[in-house]
């Protein structure tokens, strides 16, 4: 049960400008990233920079 916690960074509104931004930030960062958008197949792109899309 002491296994350490890992984080991850929830993006709501993945798809828009600022969520762009901020989604490439943390992945830049090295951050465990969840991009939240409404359509996951029209952002794929996204799963290259290792973020996963919900």
């Amino acid at each position: 049960m002491n296994q350490p916690m890992r984080n991850r960074v929830a993006v709501l509104g993945a798809g828009g400008r600022a969520g762009r931004s901020i989604v490439q930030e943390a992945a830049r960062r090295g951050l465990p990233v969840v991009a939240v958008v409404r359509d996951p197949s029209r952002h794929a792109g996204f799963a290259t920079d290792g973020v996963e899309v919900a």
